[in-house]
């Protein structure tokens, strides 16, 4: 129909052209106007007009043709056309005209006029449409990208496959390249003269029906036949070839001719929008490109062929693919890191997908697909700490061969060499930009590193403590024993990561790692002295590493930093600095970690190799003892601020202890004996130091009397000076001793008797018994009489005479004993009341009065042990939920104070957004916590906690028109929105009934969904009120 139109109208300005070729150039001109109904009758006369009788061409080129006329007789065989297939010549006698004045045939005015009345009266505005084989810079030039280039090719198949490069054309037949894009295109009939100079000087080939074209290729090792037919034929046609179509198309391109060349103007009609479309895989470092991407809810017409896409990004910025480089199936798309154009993707989220089809249909697909790469990366140990605070840390050299292969003492590390000779980093998730995953690529092509998937596996046997084990390494699990900056893909964003920069050089370097640390509070640890694996040793108790589901990854550590005092930071390594999670230590020579020593640990910071990175705050020191200053069991103690493990750490690094200016080894000397202190059950509560008064250096006695000065020096501790009064008491005047009944410390005399003669000691006429009223002992004239705590009870406040007697005469003195005892009048808590975690710990401390109150012995009891333990110390440990009082007691007078304590449980809720709807999501379940992650949810970690149970649940409602939730703990708004079609989705966890945490609650009226919004932060608070939400006070409580 209009082909067949065009093919007529073609054929006549053909041989108007033909004649006019040599006709001025002026007259040629006159003929390039715009073809109307009246103009090509005028047109003919113009152009016999302008070239004359004598001017006239002759076409006779086959005599047999020729009529009687000399000229071409166009009668209705078809062998009178000639092999001129794509122009159907007008073939009936009727077309013949009269024979003109100047010998030429004219062809009848009215037909002439009849067949521009029906190609153009009846057409679309003097227009007509045709499928154009489009170079791509032209294509894409008005749809928003103007730098694309042609596609070559090595392989020389692809570009000829149909089902790989259908939609697109190329010129050459040895499949070099890919040329462009054949699409519909809207011509002026004004350019109708042009088109045929055009098809006459073989600029244009015009394509018909009865067009074909065959040939062979080879298709991975087969030959595949290739038969064009038609229209197909363009697929293997120069730039510009057209195709004349009937019917106007959906949409199309608007050409026009400026100096000889064609312009194309962007794609008009209606463009679709559908809805849905998604990425189901993004592959990185892929066989056909750096990044491939499968699409899922691309439809394409039955019959069409993909032309062209181009994808948008979050900026707004247009990128146009290419068939086979860019563009494979019809829905997978990809390209390469180092791109000039596509490259800047990377990093970027494409928001929308516009597919140009074959037969002008144009169609939209918003989404949303991240390119943010996420590689779990083996990094150095000097680039990984570089910028957590310490950078001086080496890889960790290994003698045992065995460790660094051995997964459960260095997992969360990286070693290069197969025959463990050395731990080489540390195994953590990094994002990498374009230019770095350019390098990374160039470095997998030189083999210096492996892309490790999920297919990649590896088995060894390691012999650790004589027993041979199988190590099997699966997927990611093989970065463990693979070269430095090897990598996994990750398929999601990590919870924390480092940002990987290349710079000029190609060095790389890592960011410090992103993301807040979560809190964990009450770590402690357990401090050992010149231990077997180091000469400091720390067993940590408080340190949480989730434990991986069935079928998940296991979760390793992959870095510690502790924080010292002064706050400087100290990077560990596996094995050598840290193993089995929860043990860390170093030595005393380390360049590094030496200076650890002798200071206290303020907080350790643990990053795990799924991102997650945590604070433990804690207080772990070297504390030294202190002095009882008992006269008659001089002793080194638990001080006030230490642990019972702190002391036992203390006692048993003590190397020297210096006695007025006299130094001794205490081990060879031992002035300081270790003696465990025990409960009344019998069960050991703490080591105390005893100072042995007896102790003897060169067969003398050390302590013989009188005052000293002791200076303790132990490892990684202070030293410690102190002032020791050795007891004694001398015969023959008249003592004063103070007795304290309640502490009734021991108290002895000497006298320069001789033991051997000792027959008695009396007291006020009362003879005294052996042991259980006195001890007598020493070397000769030095006897030394020590009265026992029991005996000393018994005395009465007053003066008493002391005979010591010997079988050759009597030593006597006089003791008075006064009452020093000062009443206890009351006590006091450093807290009434208490909420406590279960699990957790409160160290109550009771102050009595007054402050030189003689005994300030307490007690302490719960009335509710089950709930809440208290120990001799006054340390509660929270067991269950529930609440107990913890009563203290004075030992003199009776006096109580009470704290009341409160356990309690708690549970993280955790928030989720979604970034289509805007909808926030709130939810304590852990299976629909990982659901909503899979579904695209984004986690923003925990909310807020709340107990397991209250009098207040919080209400979860549903919204399934715009799918929003709701939290609300007012019964009437919950029946309010009930009635308004929510659904009740029932309890979603419960309020604090304490309310400890307020979570505030915002509308917003602007929003389509998510209009409420649930926070504990006063800051994100105000910043939302500021950025027009609604403030609706206190939602619910967390604890």
């Amino acid at each position: 129909m209009k082909r067949k139109m065009f093919s007529k109208l073609m054929a006549l300005l053909m041989a108007g052209a033909m004649t006019l070729s040599s006709a001025p150039v002026t007259a040629q001109a006159a003929y390039a106007r715009e073809v109307t109904e009246d103009s090509i009758i005028a047109d003919e006369n113009a152009e016999d007009a302008a070239a004359g009788e004598g001017d006239m061409i002759d076409l006779t080129e086959d005599k047999e043709n020729v009529g009687e006329t000399g000229l071409i007789d166009f009668s209705e065989e078809e062998e009178t056309v000639g092999e001129t297939d794509s122009t159907d010549l007008i073939q009936t006698e009727a077309a013949v005209g009269e024979k003109g004045e100047d010998g030429l045939t004219e062809i009848a005015a009215s037909e002439e006029e009849a067949l521009v009345e029906e190609m153009l009266g009846d057409g679309i505005d003097g227009s007509y449409y045709a499928l154009v084989n489009i170079p791509y810079a032209e294509f894409y030039a008005s749809e928003g990208d103007d730098d694309v280039d042609a596609v070559s090719s090595s392989t020389k198949v692809k570009p000829r496959a149909t089902n790989l490069a259908g939609g697109s054309y190329h010129v050459s037949e040895t499949g070099e390249d890919i040329t462009g894009i054949t699409y519909p295109v809207k011509l002026s009939s004004e350019y109708l003269f042009d088109l045929a100079m055009m098809v006459n000087s073989g600029e244009i080939t015009v394509i018909t029906d009865e067009d074909s074209k065959s040939y062979t290729i080879r298709l991975r090792g087969q030959e595949v036949p290739v038969t064009l037919t038609g229209k197909e034929v363009l697929f293997e046609s120069p730039s510009y070839s057209i195709y004349i179509l009937d019917e106007e198309p959906v949409s199309y391109k608007e050409a026009t001719l400026e100096n000889g060349k064609f312009v194309f103007g962007p794609a008009s009609g209606n463009v679709n929008t559908v809805e849905g479309a998604s990425a189901s895989q993004i592959t990185y470092f892929a066989r056909h490109a750096d990044v491939e991407i499968k699409l899922d809810g691309i439809s394409v017409d039955d019959g069409a062929n993909v032309s062209g896409v181009v994808v948008t990004d979050e900026d707004g910025n247009q990128y146009a693919l290419r068939h086979i480089v860019n563009l494979w199936r019809n829905t997978e798309i990809g390209f390469n890191f180092d791109d000039a154009k596509l490259g800047a993707l990377i990093g970027k989220t494409i928001t929308n997908i516009r597919y140009y089809l074959s037969n002008g249909k144009i169609t939209d697909y918003p989404v949303e697909i991240s390119l943010k790469p996420y590689l779990l990366m083996n990094i150095p140990y000097g680039e990984f700490y570089a910028a957590e605070g310490d950078d001086a840390v080496d890889a960790v050299s290994s003698s045992t061969k065995a460790k660094p292969r051995a997964t459960n003492l260095s997992g969360g590390s990286y070693h290069v060499s197969e025959a463990g000779d050395d731990i080489s980093g540390v195994v953590y998730p990094v994002k990498v930009g374009a230019d770095g995953l350019s390098a990374l690529k160039a470095m997998k092509n030189e083999g210096t590193l492996a892309v490790i998937t999920d297919n990649a596996s590896k088995e060894y046997t390691i012999t650790l403590r004589g027993k041979e084990t199988v190590v099997t390494l699966t997927g990611k699990e093989v970065l463990f024993e693979s070269p430095t900056y090897s990598f996994y893909v990750l398929g999601e964003e990590p919870a924390s990561y480092k940002e990987l920069t290349v710079d000029e050089s190609g060095a790389f370097a890592f960011d410090k790692a992103t993301g807040e640390a979560d809190t964990v509070e009450g770590l402690t640890g357990n401090v050992k002295l010149n231990a077997r694996h180091a000469n400091v040793e720390i067993t940590l108790n408080g340190v949480e590493i989730p434990e991986a589901g069935e079928g998940e990854d296991p979760i390793y550590v992959s870095g510690v930093v502790v924080t010292d005092e002064n706050g400087s930071l100290y990077a560990l390594r596996h094995v050598a600095e840290l193993w089995r999670n929860t043990q860390i230590g170093w030595n005393y020579d380390d360049a590094r970690l030496g200076a650890l020593t002798g200071t206290t640990i303020t907080n350790i910071r643990y990053y795990l190799n799924n991102g997650r990175i945590t604070d433990y705050p804690c207080e772990i020191a070297y504390k030294i003892a202190k002095y009882n200053e008992s006269a008659s069991n001089p002793a080194l103690i638990q001080a006030d601020d230490q642990t019972a493990e702190q002391l036992a750490t203390y006692l048993g690094a003590i190397e020297t202890v210096t006695i007025n200016g006299t130094e001794y080894n205490n081990k060879e000397t031992p002035v300081i004996v270790t003696a465990d202190v025990k409960d009344e059950n019998g069960n050991v509560t703490v080591s105390a130091g005893t100072i042995d008064l007896n102790v003897e250096s060169d067969g003398k006695k050390i302590f013989d009397g009188g005052e000293y000065e002791l200076t303790v020096k132990a490892v990684a501790h202070d030293d410690y000076t102190f002032k020791l009064v050795a007891p004694t008491i001398t015969m023959g005047g008249d003592q004063e001793i103070a007795i304290d009944r309640l502490e009734a410390d021991q108290i002895g005399l000497t006298t320069d008797g001789n033991p051997a003669y000792l027959r008695a000691v009396k007291v006020d006429g009362e003879a005294l018994t052996v042991p259980s009223d006195y001890e007598a002992m020493g070397p000769e004239d030095n006897l030394s009489v020590l009265f026992t705590k029991e005996f000393q009870k018994t005395l009465k406040i007053g003066e008493h005479e002391i005979e010591v007697v010997y079988a050759n005469g009597t030593d006597t003195t006089k003791l008075t004993v006064k009452d020093t005892n000062v009443a206890v009048t009351g006590v006091k808590l450093n807290k009434t009341s208490a909420k406590l975690l279960k699990g957790k710990t409160l160290q109550l401390k009771a102050t009595v009065t007054p402050a030189d109150a003689t005994d300030k012995t307490v007690t302490w009891k719960s009335s509710n042990s089950a709930v809440a333990a208290v120990d001799k110390n006054g340390k509660v440990t929270a067991k269950k939920t529930g609440s107990a009082k913890i009563t203290v007691t004075t030992k003199d007078g009776k006096k109580t104070a009470v704290c009341t304590v409160t356990v309690y449980e708690r549970i993280p809720v955790y928030r989720f957004y979604n970034r289509k709807t805007g909808d926030h999501m709130y939810t304590i379940s852990e299976a629909e916590r990982k659901a909503l992650s899979k579904a695209g949810w984004k986690a923003e970690g925990i909310a807020c906690h709340v107990p397991k149970s209250s009098s207040k649940p919080v209400y979860r409602l549903y919204n399934k028109s715009n799918g929003d939730h709701m939290f609300t703990i007012s019964t009437a708004e919950r029946k309010a929105m009930i009635s308004a079609g929510w659904v009740y989705e029932g309890i979603g966890f419960y309020s604090d009934s304490e309310k400890t945490v307020p979570m505030y609650r915002l509308y917003n009226p602007n929003a389509r969904s998510g209009y409420h919004f649930f926070t504990g932060s006063k800051k994100e608070r105000d910043a939302l009120i500021k950025a027009g939400w609604k403030d609706e006070k206190i939602g619910f409580y967390g604890n």
